[in-house]
């Protein structure tokens, strides 16, 4: 099978180019190829065809959201039993959120989408023109980038769980606001409780402080794993800033590696 041969090569070569980039330079050639790869599929694109655009929202608002002096003792909400149906009813609901000045402006909510019991969830700021487009979170360049990095540890995207903080996009593509976080924080942190990750990686400042409730710059939080609610938060630098830094991408690509290596140890036993 030429064609499949090919395919695979391609595959490996773009590999190889891309994990040139964040540093790596050592090759072991007995290591496995991985199963993805050997089927010659890699990651599934974003879908960024328009045909699957959904209806703009105009609907009465959802339950207000927990105000703000309640934010933090929501990240405490522990692991639901149902996690499929929790977020199926959750996501339901936000198609319909109105619960701040976004909903305005939105095509579409982008409320994630990935596997509802993953051990790894990205959350990013807010969605991309594209996102906003397609409801699909992560669908443009930085999505693009973000598949590489997936694909680079051996994942696939229907493997994770992919979000963003807030999910609705602005035309200026601004940063959210605190009452914006605030607002539609609670609805993420749901989202964490019903996945129960083991390992949330912050794409960005912006994420990273307002999970961790602090105002340290992601030049200081990165690098490490913060204990937070039972799993751990890994900040790391935004997607957005890579594009722009490609030379970043060898510093992501090491915090990327402490999250492989976390993931690959066997889950702690929880005492009682």
């Amino acid at each position: 099978m030429p064609d499949a041969v090919s395919d695979i090569y391609a595959l490996l070569a773009e590999r190889v180019r891309f994990e040139q980039e964040l540093g790596q330079s050592v090759y072991r050639v007995d290591d496995p190829l991985p199963e993805h790869m050997l089927r010659a599929q890699p990651i599934a694109a974003p879908r960024t065809d328009t045909a699957i655009r959904p209806s703009p929202v105009v609907a009465a608002p959802v339950s207000a959201p927990a105000p703000r002096e309640a934010v933090s003792s929501a990240r405490h909400l522990p692991p639901v039993a149902d996690a499929e149906a929790q977020l199926s009813q959750l996501h339901k609901s936000l198609r319909t959120c109105q619960a701040c000045s976004r909903h305005q402006t939105r095509q579409t909510v982008v409320v994630g989408e990935g596997a509802s019991h993953a051990a790894l969830m990205f959350v990013g700021d807010a969605p991309a023109p594209e996102d906003d487009l397609t409801g699909i979170p992560f669908a443009g360049s930085e999505g693009s980038l973000l598949n590489r990095i997936i694909q680079a540890m051996n994942l696939q995207r229907s493997q994770v769980f992919l979000t963003q903080l807030t999910k609705c996009h602005m035309p200026e593509s601004r940063f959210p606001s605190r009452a914006e976080m605030d607002a539609c924080g609670p609805f993420l942190l749901q989202q964490i409780a019903s996945v129960n990750p083991r390992v949330v990686v912050a794409l960005g400042q912006v994420v990273a402080r307002w999970l961790l409730n602090t105002d340290a710059p992601i030049t200081a939080l990165r690098g490490k794993f913060h204990p937070w609610n039972g799993r751990l938060v890994m900040p790391v630098y935004s997607l957005a800033y890579l594009l722009q830094k490609p030379d970043a991408k060898k510093t992501m690509w090491d915090d990327m590696q402490l999250v492989m290596r976390e993931l690959a140890q066997p889950a702690a036993t929880e005492t009682k």
